[in-house]
């Protein structure tokens, strides 16, 4: 169930920041292969999703 509430939670994030379609699949790999390479499992809160993918946008947009 958590699962649903994250994906849900960054949709919102990624429509607060005005990513595309595209920019929030690219955004979603990023992430996670930023997670996985820092081996970070906690969960982010939605306003530290809404920085990163901020910050995400521009170095990469």
């Amino acid at each position: 169930m958590a699962r649903k509430r994250d994906l849900k939670q960054f949709r919102q994030a990624c429509r607060e920041v005005g990513l595309s379609a595209r920019e929030r699949y690219d955004a979603s790999e990023a992430l996670h292969a930023d997670k996985q390479s820092s081996g970070a499992h906690e969960h982010m809160t939605f306003e530290e999703l809404v920085a990163w993918l901020r910050e995400w946008k521009t170095t990469n947009g």
